[in-house]
């Protein structure tokens, strides 16, 4: 088993979940996969979200030049994200329902 989906599970997150971390000094944030390697910078969540989706959109593609290998590496769960995330064929709203990207509230 991977140690990144048995820390998702012990910590009861879905494996799509998303760290965002701010950057005070450079006015960025990062938003992040915790299971995939997989991230998107901008000065506003929006523009972080739209860059992760390109990251994933380009790891998805990545990741199906090679399924035969990481897949007898990955477990089942990250494989089946893997597949939901590469069954949305690059839609930006279906990988962000996918992905539980909601839009935070505005204040």
């Amino acid at each position: 088993m991977s140690e990144r989906s048995d820390e998702a599970r012990a910590r009861g997150m879905p494996l799509g979940e998303t760290v965002e971390t701010w950057d005070h000094e450079l006015g960025v944030l990062t938003v992040a996969m915790r299971i995939i390697p997989a991230y998107g910078e901008g000065e506003t969540r929006d523009a972080a979200i739209e860059s992760l989706l390109d990251a994933v959109v380009d790891y998805c593609s990545v990741y199906q030049e090679h399924r035969e290998a990481w897949s007898q590496l990955d477990p089942p769960e990250i494989q089946k994200l893997l597949d939901t995330l590469i069954g949305c064929s690059g839609d930006r709203q279906a990988l962000r329902k996918a992905l539980d990207l909601r839009p935070h509230p505005r204040l």
